[in-house]
């Protein structure tokens, strides 16, 4: 397809009110914008056990593998992206944007996601409309090599979403890696989602539960730069008081958190702002300048829900968190606050001997998910 057009897909370039079932595709697609590897662009449409292992998939802006641009209520499900996925910005391996109510379910990308601003193994962006992310799971690296001015997201699900979104039990295994940002506006970087959440337009409450990182989140962007690093989420920014909260909750992070930004790194969430929530998740990776719970604040505590939040001890800095051994992390009274009877478990042997999450799709590698 012509390096110029719009709206192109390997299957569909622009439909309304379709569903899209049982397809695979191969060879090449590329455009200026709303590329994907199935349709460029659907409006209140489903997409259903698809597959997409193209060649080349480029464009300059609202790339997916799957998806380019998705509008009104959509439903995705069972779906996997093998295509390495470039572009600009707004690029996902299932879709790039997302803009209304939309949910993606039980997908998973494995290829490699590059470009400068608003990237995810899922979801680039989600914008007007509460968006629904539930057991998917990124195994593909994403890379950002320069990001233009604005605040932007880079994140293992998702890159960025402002309006509402709820993620559950996603995880991700591919590196998430930044080279560029900005001294003034903010990115955010994390294993889950870069960047959540933006004040009066979070309408709805944001929230990421049963999540889990294996995979180095890192920068080398240097330390005059504000490139925010979580191995969870990366920039949780302010809820509305009185009528929305922001929340990362039983989620953890096993990877490292790798290079130095103006602000401190956290092992669950980079950058927390006021009527946020953090609660009842642990940290077992290394973290660069910062804290294994939460890096930077950038707000007074009393507006930051932090409860129940785990360290192992020799990783990072304790801030707001409760440090735990080695020796002791398959014994669950080193995580007294967890729930152990229907969301965590521990047997000594599985997650190497740490707790894991009961219902997690894609929390452990297992081929033959895909």
């Amino acid at each position: 397809m012509h390096d110029k057009a719009v709206n192109a897909g390997g299957v569909i370039g622009y439909g309304t009110n379709v569903t899209l079932k049982q397809l695979y595709v191969t060879g090449s697609v590329y455009g200026q914008g709303k590329v994907g590897g199935i349709a460029g662009r659907l409006d209140g449409s489903s997409v259903v056990s698809c597959s997409s292992r193209c060649g080349t998939l480029m464009g300059s802006q609202h790339v997916g593998g799957i998806v380019g641009y998705l509008s009104g209520s959509q439903q995705l499900e069972a779906l996997i992206n093998y295509s390495t996925v470039s572009g600009g910005s707004y690029i996902g391996g299932i879709a790039g944007y997302l803009e209304g109510s939309a949910h993606i379910d039980k997908s998973a990308n494995l290829g490699s996601i590059t470009g400068s601003m608003q990237l995810g193994g899922i979801a680039g962006y989600g914008d007007r409309g509460e968006q629904v992310i539930t057991d998917c799971g990124n195994f593909g690296t994403i890379t950002s090599s320069s990001i233009p001015s604005g605040e932007s997201g880079i994140g293992g699900i998702i890159g960025k979403d402002v309006f509402g979104i709820r993620i559950l039990g996603c995880a991700n295994h591919g590196n998430v890696t930044v080279s560029g940002g900005h001294d003034h506006n903010h990115t955010g970087v994390g294993g889950i989602a870069g960047y959540l959440g933006e004040g009066s337009l979070s309408r709805d409450d944001i929230l990421v539960d049963r999540s889990c990182n294996h995979a180095e989140i890192s920068t080398t962007a240097g330390s005059s730069l504000r490139n925010r690093l979580g191995g969870i989420v990366g920039y949780l920014r302010e809820g509305v008081p009185l009528q929305s909260e922001n929340s990362v909750t039983n989620s953890y992070n096993r990877a490292s958190i790798k290079g130095v930004s103006k602000d401190d790194n956290g092992g669950i969430v980079g950058t927390a702002k006021n009527c946020t929530a953090i609660r009842y998740s642990f940290n077992s990776g290394k973290v660069d300048k910062g804290n294994g719970g939460i890096g930077h604040r950038d707000y007074s505590w009393e507006q930051i829900n932090h409860t129940g939040l785990y360290v192992e001890s020799g990783t990072s800095g304790m801030w707001m968190s409760t440090p735990f051994s080695s020796s002791a992390k398959s014994q669950k009274s080193s995580f007294p606050l967890l729930d152990f009877n229907s969301i965590w478990d521990v047997d000594g042997t599985t997650n190497e001997g740490y707790p894991f999450l009961r219902n997690c799709f894609y929390q452990f590698a297992v081929t033959t998910k895909l």
